[in-house]
């Protein structure tokens, strides 16, 4: 998998004084966001968590927090933070997409500053 990594990075322009980062970057991009949308649920008592969870999601103060509230309808157990299932129940393939798309993109640009 590194030779690989590596070797695209190196396919795809990448100088040999940025290797190191573009390869940390690549990494760091697959394994954060499959640990936040994998991330295990508490095994005590999971569906009281989940529950517990929602509630306080939607008991959120629009007053305090007015653009989370705002957000919220759309957010809703569909973002990190506030969600009360893991991606093997309800994946975020839209935003996985997204993620990887802005990764690359900015990988574009540093890469094209050389």
């Amino acid at each position: 998998m590194i030779d690989r990594i590596l070797s695209m990075l190196v396919s795809a322009g990448c100088d040999e004084s940025k290797i190191v980062e573009m390869y940390n970057v690549v990494v760091a991009t697959m394994v954060g966001f499959v640990t936040l949308e994998y991330a295990s649920l508490p095994s005590d008592d999971p569906a009281n968590w989940a529950a517990q969870l929602q509630e306080k999601t939607h008991a959120i103060r629009a007053l305090e927090f007015p653009t989370l509230a705002r957000h919220l309808p759309a957010m809703a157990n569909k973002a990190f933070i506030v969600r009360w299932q893991s991606g093997t129940d309800a994946p975020m393939d839209s935003s996985f997409v997204a993620f990887i798309e802005v990764a690359i993109a900015g990988m574009e640009q540093v890469l094209s500053r050389q």
